[in-house]
């Protein structure tokens, strides 16, 4: 080509088409990949969502039930100096 003087630029379109073939099927391929990890991605996470909400679920219901009749005696306290709660015979509010 080149030794002779002339340049023969025949071929080059048929190549580059060609090359636009393979990168649109590598582009297509990469679309599908990046979609194909995202759908599994997200089902992994609603699997981890839902064992999560079932151990807590099952967590709840190995609760002891609280004992008592229902009845709550309210009283007026006062915090002591030392921290602690004591009962107060006036309204403390």
């Amino acid at each position: 080509m080149l030794a002779s003087g002339s340049w023969d630029f025949s071929g080059l379109a048929a190549d580059l088409k060609g090359m636009a073939c393979v990168m649109a099927v590598g582009v297509a391929a990469a679309y599908a990949y990046n979609w194909i990890m995202a759908t599994v991605s997200q089902q992994v996470n609603f699997v981890i969502n839902a064992m999560a909400g079932a151990e807590r679920v099952f967590r709840l219901m190995d609760e002891t039930p609280e004992e008592g009749a229902g009845m709550v005696e309210l009283v007026s306290v006062r915090e002591a100096e030392d921290g602690r709660l004591a009962e107060a015979s006036e309204r403390t509010g």
